[in-house]
């Protein structure tokens, strides 16, 4: 027996602000880390992260692109022109939608996607042209402070709804949303989850998961789990047909359930919602004849007769029609309820459901049936209608066909819409002409103003209509503390077993507690569970517990068996991090339980944490010099402090060190200083609209003394350690060209030129800047944005965010007052200073032990001299790209992972070798710094990635060997080259490196540059590394890889063999992962055909003075 204790929370906890940004944000933190790390596919089909809930397997594709085609056609009806489309996400409807749209304006809460969006949209032709056509603003959904008001026809939330925190923010976005349209206008609203139906498929998913022998009482107990930690909102229809009330500015409603044949979560569970801005004379059509399913009709036939006989309806209502998408689910709900086995019922959710035809009668014999568990529900063909089916008979007779939920969760009503009826004509129970005018659709276009009857009773509080998603949030805690405070106070026996939150306890009619109706934990879940052997595992174990809101979780138990998904694993990893246990989303999936996740969690600190240098509330310097160094210094460096202090002051100069890489950049630089500095980097920026030279010089100029990093200079001559010297007031260097008076053909040539030269011209390290700003003058309007600094400035996350800011600063001509304030440089470095090197080396010499030699791609050594590298490129196609990450996806793998093992793989073949290492740039970007995400500056490293590719070895578990060693890595990724070297007792690892470059330069500028009135069209970038080979990956609709490479140690030809061989490697990847390393072949058919002899060679006899290699060249 177990001692069980039942507590009430206060709703308005679960209301309050904090707790609504919190949730916001968790939203915002699992969606920038699903569109963070992927390639895309394409931009009019990328479904990643669309899985079924209830097998947890992606959506089909066909079925998907169902969904967005019915999508599409739902919203192309409403005729838009001007759409504001608020969570975009990948652009789904964007790329389907916006062609035909004299503007688009797009918003979605998470950076990464709109970054990403707006690269896809620059570089697509249909969207690209026309300008400011398309918009794209990182924002809210509730923030519409940057929207024009009463500028759109049409405002789009498709599959939004569900993750907003409660049905007031719900109320709150639909108001501002009526404020942003035109009269007349529309709001689709799509895709909504419905809450009448919320204990119907929280059923049917537990029934497709648990596993045979399954007690009812077990079953239901889930169930009772699921609803309760539900953390996506769901919204009663009647909140739509009511909302008029608390939003006068809604003048007609409309609720349909969710078009397609396919049977699934979305067709079934789900609906779309038009509301119409007032003035508007909806089409009434509660006085049109009624036919009653079951009474007036009762097949598909009877009702083809009724709509086509001599007297054809303008509108026909027919209500409780059954919906046969949830025959199988309500039935085994209501089995489940009267005690029923969950093995036995368990076969209404595969039954099979009849085909909606064409005409809504005979199966379409293309259609592929559907046989996922949960995805069919019972049918009896010919009697019971398929809603697709009522739909295609509708379109097949000239109907618009409106059809949504009854007052039974079982059956729908539908109102059928003559389309070539006189719209002159009121609909009647008569269906007599009439002058009176209403307003409806035109010829062939289906209507959407079709007025739902008035609701009988009086509108209910808001809340009444949805769920509370916040309780999910604050019930784990409650519950956590709860059983923490006990612990506490009372002897363990009288400690509970469970605790469990409800909203309100169950009250017999007499007002005592119905103790038969509280809900019973599903301890069956835990029973299997061993206890924790380590104070690890019970600290992990008692935060599975107060996440997911289960008493007692055994070590052994899986997050995701328990309930977990993506958003609780976020909120896990920011639960451990504020009690000390460092963890990532990525290794909650990886390791999964207490026990795996403890092999893997390091105790750390929580956000921002203060240092522990000093005690004496001084901060210790960062860099120490000798007096002699000192003075040496101050003589370049006027101004100088040798202390770091919490503020900088505006008239001193900083002395800080160097990370590990900008010490190797700097050697580079220095080594030759007449030789080309292959570590400069220069962006173009095309732009159209009047620039000002001027403007954008103060823009620079306050750039610079925001982020005081990019005015560094750096030094080494006369030092025991090199440093740099961070110096106040820098002004920007600035230049101006005009080739406005040159033909097209010899402006692009010159452009070039200039381009060149100025990526010629190095940096002197040691005088800031080492950034410097050009204007060239193109044409009318035309101009171009150069912008060049030195590689030891800035990494690939920073980029993105100078540009934004060069131009949110040039729309602000230069003033900076409001901006929030920029993280300070000094506090990475500080927290460098902090990490146990110690550990990292020996973490390194641990990962890297049996490497006896570099593993060396080049035929000869280049020696130390730079030279200026060239570079090729292939890409791969837009199917083999979206084949890959859908494989990277469906293995819990990053695309990087992917990338990397086909590298090793190529590389083992190239090399001769079954143990190889290569390099990698990776971020070193820790949570502990504050703002580490908007942190302006040079934090990454290149560390070695060691491989070992024998024969026999499945690719599948080298992917995931590869992963998995990136993550126990992860933690000692600051470690320089220059100190791992000696751990190993190795010199060199390596010499080619592979780059993911995952961080769009005009990610969020097009909107920062629209804001100031400019339009921008394009970007251009080029960068290089000192390595012989680098490949450098760049995800997209088609997956890129660019090979740069030293032009005196590769032939270009041969570089463009490794990179058709490493296309054919990913390829193979993409096929069939579980094939063995050595049975992918890298060859083409023609490399084959000449090392393979032909059948009719006449094999010679040995000749001793004939060498192999000699045999070979002949083959040749």
């Amino acid at each position: 027996k177990h001692l069980i204790a039942y507590t009430t929370t206060n709703p308005g906890v679960h209301r309050a602000t904090d707790v609504v940004e919190q949730q916001v944000e968790e939203w915002r933190a699992v969606y920038d880390s699903l569109y963070g790390d992927r390639a895309a596919t394409s931009l009019s089909e990328d479904f990643v992260g669309w899985d079924s809930s209830y097998d947890q397997r992606p959506i089909p594709l066909r079925e998907m692109r169902e969904w967005l085609d019915t999508t599409v056609e739902r919203i192309s009806a409403l005729g838009p022109r001007d759409v504001l489309e608020i969570g975009v996400g990948t652009g789904l409807l964007l790329s389907r939608l916006a062609p035909d749209c004299a503007s688009y304006w797009g918003t979605d809460i998470s950076e990464p996607a709109i970054a990403a969006l707006g690269q896809r949209v620059a570089r697509d032709p249909a969207l690209a042209r026309g300008e400011g056509r398309v918009t794209l603003e990182c924002q809210p959904a509730h923030d519409f402070s940057t929207l024009p008001e009463g500028h759109f026809d049409t405002v789009v939330i498709n599959s939004v709804v569900q993750y907003f925190p409660n049905v007031d923010y719900l109320t709150d976005v639909i108001t501002h949303a009526m404020a942003a349209l035109k009269p007349g206008g529309k709001l689709f609203i799509g895709d909504v989850r419905n809450l009448r139906l919320l204990r119907c498929f929280a059923t049917a998913v537990a029934l497709t998961q648990a596993p045979a022998w399954t007690t009812p009482e077990s079953l239901r107990a889930t169930v009772d789990n699921a609803i309760r930690l539900e953390r996506e909102l769901l919204v009663d229809p009647e909140y739509f047909t009511t909302l008029t009330s608390a939003v006068p500015a809604i003048g007609a409603v409309d609720v349909r359930v969710k078009r397609g044949s396919a049977r699934n979560e979305l067709t079934r569970h789900r609906y779309d919602v038009i509301l119409t801005k007032g003035p508007v004379t909806p089409l009434a059509t509660d006085r049109a004849p009624q036919l009653r399913w079951g009474e007036d009709i009762r097949t598909v036939d009877e009702l083809r007769d009724a709509l086509t006989e001599d007297r054809r309806p303008p509108a026909l209502r027919v209500r409780d029609i059954p919906n046969i998408r949830l025959t199988g689910e309500l039935t085994a709900l209501r089995q489940i309820d009267t005690g029923a086995g969950p093995d036995d019922v368990r076969h209404h959710l595969t039954a099979a459901a009849p085909a909606a035809g064409r005409d809504g009668s005979e199966p379409d014999p293309d259609e592929e049936p559907d046989t996922v568990p949960g995805t069919q529900p019972d049918g009896e063909p010919g009697t019971t209608p398929d809603p697709e089916a009522l739909h295609r008979l509708a379109e097949a007779h000239g109907y618009d066909l409106a059809l949504h939920w009854a007052t039974d969760e079982g059956r729908l009503d539908g109102v059928f819409i003559d389309l070539s009826a006189d719209r002159q004509r009121p609909v009647s129970d008569k269906a007599t002409p009439d002058t009176a005018a209403t307003d409806g659709p035109t010829l062939g276009v289906p209507t959407l103003d079709i007025a739902t009857p008035p609701s009988t009773t009086p509108r209910r509080p808001a809340s009444a209509y949805a769920n509370e998603p916040g309780q999910a949030l604050g019930k784990g805690t409650v519950v956590a503390s709860l059983r923490a405070y006990l612990s506490e106070r009372l002897p363990a026996h009288m400690v509970p077993s469970a605790v469990i939150a409800l909203d309100r306890m169950p009250l017999t009619p007499n007002g005592k507690l119905d103790r038969a109706a509280l809900p019973a934990p599903d301890f069956s879940a835990l029973a299997s569970g061993r206890p924790a052997a380590t104070p690890l595992e019970a600290r992990l174990c008692g935060l599975f517990g107060e996440v997911l809101g289960v008493p007692d979780v055994g070590a052994d138990r899986s997050f995701f068996n328990l309930g977990g998904d993506s958003v609780l694993a976020m909120r896990l990893v920011s639960r451990a991090r504020s009690d000390g246990l460092i963890l990532t989303p990525g290794q909650v999936f990886q390791h999964r339980t207490p026990e795996g996740l403890a092999s893997v969690a390091h105790s750390g600190s929580g956000p921002a944490a203060p240092s522990q240098e000093s005690t004496s509330g001084e901060p210790e310097p960062l860099v120490t010099l000798t007096p002699p160094e000192y003075a040496t210094l101050s003589a370049e460096c006027p101004g100088l402090v040798a202390k770091a202090t919490h503020t900088a002051d505006a008239d001193t100069a900083q002395l800080l060190p160097l990370t590990p890489l900008q010490s190797g950049l700097l050697f580079h630089a220095v080594y030759d200083e007449a030789a080309p500095d292959v570590y400069l980097v220069q962006f173009a920026f095309h732009l159209e609209g009047e620039v000002s030279g001027a403007r954008f010089r103060r823009a620079a100029d306050t750039l610079l003394r925001r982020h005081p990093n990019l005015a560094a200079s750096f030094h080494h001559h006369g030092l025991s350690q090199p440093v740099q010297v961070v110096a106040p007031a820098v002004p920007s260097v600035w230049q101006e060209l005009d080739l406005g008076d040159l033909p097209e053909e010899e402006r692009t040539a010159a452009f070039d030129r200039w381009l060149t030269e100025d990526r010629a011209t190095r940096f002197d390290l040691t005088r800031p800047p080492l950034i410097r700003f050009a204007l060239v003058h193109w044409g009318a309007d035309q101009y171009r944005v150069v912008m060049t600094s030195h590689h030891i400035l800035l990494d690939g996350w920073s980029v993105p965010l100078v540009v934004q800011e060069l131009f949110t600063l040039y729309e602000r001509d230069g003033d900076d007052s409001g901006l929030p304030a920029t993280p300070p440089y000094r506090e990475y470095l500080r927290w460098l200073r902090r990490q146990d090197r110690d550990a990292a080396r020996a973490a390194w010499r641990t990962a890297l032990a049996g490497v006896e030699e570099p593993t060396l791609l080049a035929p000869a050594d280049p020696g130390r001299t730079t030279v200026a590298p060239d570079e090729m490129a292939v890409d791969l196609s837009a199917e083999r790209t979206a084949q890959l990450a859908q494989r990277a996806r469906r293995l819990g793998l990053t695309l990087n992972t992917l990338v990397q093992t086909a590298w090793a793989i190529l590389l083992g073949r190239l090399t001769g070798r079954d143990d190889v290492v290569f390099g990698t740039t990776v971020a070193v970007r820790p949570a502990e710094v504050a703002g580490i995400e908007s942190l302006v500056g040079l934090c990454i490293n290149t560390v070695p990635v060691r491989v070992r590719v024998p024969v026999g070895r499945p690719v599948e578990e080298l992917l995931t060997a590869v992963q998995r060693q990136h993550g126990e890595l992860s933690a000692h990724h600051h470690l320089g080259l220059s100190e791992l070297r000696p751990a190993t007792g190795t010199g060199q690892l390596f010499d080619t490196v592979v780059v993911f470059e995952n961080y769009p330069v005009g990610a969020g500028a097009h909107a920062r540059a629209a804001r100031a009135g400019l339009r921008l069209t394009a970007t251009d970038g080029r960068d290089a590394t000192h390595y012989p080979l680098a490949v450098v990956v760049v995800p997209g609709e088609q997956l890129r890889l660019r090979l740069g490479y030293r032009p005196d140690v590769f032939e270009a030809p041969a570089v463009r063999a490794v990179a058709q061989r490493l296309v054919r490697v990913l390829e193979a990847i993409a096929d069939d992962p579980g094939r063995n390393v050595d049975r992918i072949d890298v060859l083409s058919d023609d490399e084959r055909k000449r090392l393979i002899p032909r059948r009719d060679a006449r094999v010679a006899e040995a000749d001793p003075k004939v060498s192999l290699s000699g045999l070979f060249e002949e083959w040749a």
